[in-house]
């Protein structure tokens, strides 16, 4: 009887370091395959130059191949850009969430199995995902700022160009006023030969690199279509406008958004020379659409790491000199009047899509 016993114990304690020693090297291997994956989001982080946008879409998407993930969702916003995805289920899962005056961050995760040590590891899990979002937000924030302030000291130096051809303008005036003779005339025209490819070059500094602030305007009835035609002869652009419509509106607001996408198919036009621009007016009952269509060269995806909406950042840009604020500024200054502005390349060039809610 007791030998049985015995034997019936062995057997037990046999069985249950058995159990011990598998469950030992279950948590070890998946403990290893946590840790693994975090280090690679770490580094993929790293590797895309901690962008929150394709940080937060690329580590989600690794973590859903990997079975660690069901499902997922977020919503990202910082220096007026907002990156939302809905989850495809209904299910629920766990989040983390944090609002700020410069950010905003939730995410949240539906794991396959929310239990015992699965749990624990989505928690982990989620808790390095937020803080390296937070972490891409604040370095992002931190470039935004730093360049401001270069700019800021760009334009000191940019105003003293501004002097050189306001004093050069107020001489020319004092010059006109006191030609006397044809021969002082000729002398002066041949000094404004001299002198016009420097000025050249001083102008297109100043109008290529200065930031220009709207002020407050009074809103009135603006016709979209007259503020389009007046910067097309500008430019010069061969550009057809079908449609007409007219918005009550900051007109110098206006007047920018538009000066910011006509001038960028004119730096295309530089370099093209057949470039054609065809822009429609749609006036709705409960909006306005502008469609602006070039032949120009198309958005560079690869360089915005394949998503085009990025143009639309600070600081985002496929042109060798290019600043990339043109277009960020275009797309807060439309949203300030209640509208928003995607693009999209074309078969044969780009298209910019502008709303306007009535």
């Amino acid at each position: 009887m007791l030998e049985t016993i015995i034997e019936n114990l062995s057997c037990v304690l046999v069985l249950t370091g058995g159990i011990i020693i598998i469950v030992f090297f279950y948590f070890q291997i998946y403990t290893k395959k946590v840790f693994k994956t975090l280090l690679e989001i770490i580094k993929l982080n790293e590797r895309i130059n901690h962008d929150p946008r394709l940080f937060i879409k690329n580590s989600l998407e690794k973590l859903k191949e990997k079975k660690f993930l069901k499902d997922y969702s977020y919503k990202i916003s910082y220096l007026g850009m907002e990156i939302i995805k809905e989850k495809d289920t209904n299910e629920e899962g766990i989040h983390k969430s944090q609002e700020a005056e410069y950010c905003q961050i939730y995410i949240e995760i539906i794991p396959y199995i929310l239990r015992g040590e699965r749990k624990f590891a989505c928690i982990l899990i989620l808790e390095t995902l937020f803080l390296l979002v937070r972490m891409d937000i604040l370095i992002k924030i931190k470039s935004f700022e730093e360049t401001l302030k270069h700019i800021s000291k760009l334009q000191t130096y940019l105003q003293h160009d501004i002097k050189n051809i306001a004093q050069f303008i107020k001489g020319l005036s004092y010059n006109l006023k006191n030609i006397n003779t044809y021969e002082e005339r000729n002398r002066l025209i041949k000094y404004l030969k001299e002198s016009s490819p420097i000025l050249e070059i001083k102008a297109n500094r100043i109008l290529s690199n200065l930031y220009i602030k709207i002020e407050n305007n009074k809103k009135k009835e603006i016709n979209i279509k007259n503020i389009i035609n007046e910067l097309i002869k500008f430019y010069k652009l061969g550009c057809e406008v079908k449609g007409n419509a007219t918005i009550y509106s900051d007109e110098s607001k206006l007047f920018l958004i538009f000066d910011n996408i006509l001038k960028n198919i004119y730096d295309k036009s530089l370099e093209d020379k057949e470039i054609k621009c065809n822009i429609k007016i749609e006036d709705e009952k409960e909006k306005i659409t502008i469609m602006v269509k070039d032949t120009g060269a198309k958005i560079q995806s690869e360089i915005l790491c394949e998503d085009i909406d990025r143009i639309f950042e600070p600081f985002a840009t496929t042109k060798k000199n290019g600043l990339g604020i043109g277009l960020y500024q275009t797309k807060l200054l439309i949203e300030e009047l209640g509208g928003k502005i995607t693009a999209e390349n074309s078969a044969d060039g780009v298209i910019f899509k502008i709303l306007f809610y009535k």
